[in-house]
């Protein structure tokens, strides 16, 4: 499958990309943003503002020169140092936010799953930072427990769901149907292991 990408105007005016990758986001970012302007120019004389600095911008948390220091702290805030190296790293300079949510409730510095660093508060962080929307977003576009946990998460599924229906002001109809899409969504993932045994019959 091609990894161009195509940048498009529907009637309406929408500017649209389409296709490309992660590692071309801030070009196609850049010819979009170029469209842009040049759409407003002919729409209304706009003046081109000046360069954007957002390729010499640090993404959010990335500020941090020493991520050792910022460890040390935490584990002197009494974060075990796996746990503390573990939000270092996946958050940098914004694992202090988490670590606050933790120490705000003692329940938010537990691990969602026994036996992983991920704990709770990273959760919350993902619905009140992040735009977490869904199940799908917390657990495979945040936190990446779906990767990294046994069976994709799916056990703790029902408890991860109150827990977000909580924050997020979902009902049981809204709650339900978002465990069932991501239990969709796993499904998905996992079609490729039936493929030969449907191939075989």
């Amino acid at each position: 499958m091609s990894r161009e990408h195509l940048i498009f105007q529907s009637e309406n005016g929408l500017v649209s990309v389409v296709g490309g990758k992660l590692t071309t986001y801030r070009s196609m970012a850049a010819e979009v943003v170029n469209r842009v302007i040049r759409l407003l120019q002919e729409r209304d004389g706009r003046l081109a503002p000046p360069r954007a600095s957002t390729d010499r911008e640090p993404l959010p948390g990335g500020e941090v020169r020493d991520l050792n220091v910022l460890i040390e702290s935490l584990c002197v805030e009494g974060f075990d140092r796996t746990v503390a190296t573990h939000l270092v790293h996946t958050f940098g300079g914004e694992a202090a936010a988490v670590a606050r949510l933790a120490q705000s409730d003692p329940g938010l510095a537990e691990p969602v799953i026994e036996g992983h660093t991920t704990i709770w508060a990273e959760l919350l962080h993902a619905m009140r930072r992040e735009m977490a929307l869904t199940l799908t977003d917390l657990l495979i576009r945040r936190t990446h427990l779906f990767y990294v946990a046994p069976g994709q998460v799916l056990d703790a599924i029902d408890r991860i769901a109150q827990f977000a229906a909580g924050e997020m002001g979902w009902d049981g109809e809204r709650r339900d149907a978002e465990i069932t899409a991501y239990r969709q969504e796993v499904s998905r993932s996992l079609a490729f292991r039936e493929e030969p045994e449907a191939a075989a019959t």
